[in-house]
Order: structure tokens, then sequence, then C-alpha cells
């Protein structure tokens, strides 16, 4: 074949390859992405709900033993973002002002008491105006919540932010295997996906983890976190009953050091958290020693014996399994000395 019959062969399977490429783009790759669209990116920076924290979609879950305000911390979040305020020392970038949360555990009544507390409290610490609770909507009592989430969805209104609290009231199946636990949110997942919002799940940790260093292996069941973009777990002060730690033991995309110590809250007003970043502790420094524990638990079992367990939660300040733990432990010690 002649230089020129070659150069017009070569031309003619170009053009024939360009055309079959361009057919099997539309046609085949509809949904795929190719690497050089994203390489030529302008963007820079992640999107971020709660700067440097929450992302802007997809799955979080925050998790705690009975009685840390883990429910009160979320609420508040709610109200921040729906008003473009700070939460607990991070900036919210909202895009629609708008949330929703599904509450499984605190019904209407005793929100009408605690959520005019908590605007108020957070009326005394920031801008905040009543027109912004218009934005922040509660369901109770759902039965079928990924069908509730979608025809709320369906409607057209776009919602920043997604709460449900709490997880172990919508997973009626078996914690313990990933697989459904997996199965269960890839439906939430998709959801979160589809329209652009983030979901977070109040979720509870294990017996005892309160005496761990905070880690992802302290939530309750398993396949939760590895389907999360980002999971916190929030405990008590183990020496100071008004503080919290709000404690990243997984993020996608943060920073390691943010992953080493706690974020410490002030929660004296019983409605409010307040960062207190002279406060915050490595994830070490939240364990007590034995013999600090073993002081706790001796003087949590005297007031028991002088009185019971559930005036003893109030004036520790701890919830009663947390008390009837401390009692059984302490009683452990006294059979040992006895030996």
């Amino acid at each position: 074949m002649s230089k020129p019959a070659e150069k017009l062969n070569h031309l003619r399977l170009t053009a024939e390859t360009k055309e079959a490429a361009k057919k099997n783009e539309l046609v085949t790759f509809d949904k795929w992405v190719p690497a050089y669209k994203m390489a030529n990116s302008k963007q820079t920076k992640f999107n971020w709900l709660v700067d440097g924290l929450f992302p802007r979609t997809g799955l979080a879950v925050v998790y705690g033993s009975p009685d840390t305000g883990k429910s009160t911390l979320l609420r508040q979040l709610c109200l921040c973002v729906v008003a473009s305020n700070d939460w607990v020392g991070f900036k919210t970038k909202p895009e629609h002002k708008r949330a929703a949360y599904i509450s499984t555990e605190d019904d209407k009544e005793s929100l009408n008491v605690m959520l005019p507390k908590q605007v108020k409290a957070m009326k005394k610490n920031m801008q905040y105006d009543k027109v912004h609770s218009h934005n922040v909507h509660f369901l109770f009592q759902a039965g079928d919540v990924l069908k509730e989430l979608t025809t709320l969805l369906e409607t057209g209104h776009k919602f920043d932010l997604i709460i449900i609290d709490c997880f172990s009231d919508i997973f009626t199946l078996n914690n313990s295997q990933a697989n459904q636990v997996r199965v269960f949110l890839s439906n939430f997942h998709d959801l979160a996906r589809t329209y652009e919002t983030l979901i977070i799940f109040n979720h509870h940790s294990k017996k005892e983890t309160e005496n761990k260093i905070p880690h992802k292996n302290n939530v309750s069941g398993v396949g939760i976190v590895s389907k999360s973009r980002i999971a916190m777990e929030f405990r008590k002060d183990p020496l100071e009953s008004h503080k919290r730690h709000l404690c990243v033991v997984k993020g996608n995309y943060l920073e390691d050091k943010m992953k080493e110590n706690s974020f410490c809250l002030d929660f004296t007003s019983g409605f409010h958290f307040e960062l207190l970043k002279e406060h915050s502790k490595p994830f070490e420094s939240l364990v007590l020693e034995p013999e600090e524990r073993e002081n706790i638990d001796e003087n949590i079992y005297n007031y028991v014996e002088k009185n019971d367990q559930v005036k003893a939660a109030e004036y520790f300040e701890k919830s009663q399994p947390t008390i009837s733990r401390a009692v059984t432990r302490h009683k452990d010690v006294l059979l040992k000395r006895k030996e």
C-alpha cells in the first residue's frame, strides 16, 4: 500500500474510532465520569456542611452512652444550620437553611417543653430569630423512615441536614451482622446522594466503653461506622460532670490530629453546648486510672447505701446503668478484699 493510501486508511480508521468512542460514551458510559474531567476540575476544596467536620452529603454517626446529651447536641446542630450560625465553634455552610429531625425517643410533648428552652439558650449565645425554627421539621413515631424521607424529599424541598434519632429504633434486625447493617444503610446512602443532603444517625455505644479510649469499635453493633463518612463518639468528662467530649474516631479527608484530641464542650446550662478550646484533651486522658475509678466507685457505692440508685444518678449526674455498674464494681472490690 502506498504512503498516501496508508495515510487515508489511517484517517478513516481514526474517524471510525472517534465515532465509535463517541457512541460508546453516550450509550455505555453515560453514568461514568472520565478521569480527565476530574483532573481538570477547578474545585480545590471539599464541600462542607460544617466546615472541616461534616461533609455536605453522605452518612454520619454520633454515638455515646445514655444521658450524655446527644439528642440536645444534634438538635442544636439543626438549629444552627438553618440560621447559618456556628455550631460548637465550627462554621456552618448551609445552602437551603432547612433541616429535618426524626425523633423516635423524645415525643412531641417532651420537645414542647425542651425545645423552647434550647432556643432561648441559643438566643443568649448567638443571633437567632424564632423564624429560623420554621425551617426545622420534626417527625415523631415514624413507621417506615426511609419511605417517609423519600416522600418528604420528593416534594422538591431541599434539606441540608437530616437527623435520625435513633438508629436502634429504626433498624430492627441483628446489628451484629455487618452485611445486614450495610444493606440497610445503602438505601439511606443512595437517598443522601440523590438529594444531596447529609444524614446523621444518633446511636448508642457499647456498655462499659466509658472506661475505654474513644474508638470506632466502641459503637454498638457493626457496619454503621464503615458506611459513614464521619463517626464521632460523644462522652462525659470522667471528673467534671458539666463537660462533654466530642471525639472524631473516623473522618474521611480529615487530618489525623483531629482524630487524636477531643473537642471539649461546656454543658452547664443543660440546654446549650459551648466549645471550650483550652480544655481539649488527648483521647488517652479521657480514661481514668484504676485508682481514680475505684475512688469514684466507692463514693457512689457509699451514697447508694444511704439513699438509692435513682437519687445517686441525680446527685452524680450519671445514668442509672452507670451508677449500677459502679456499685457492682465496688462490690467486687470488697469481696476481693475479704478473700
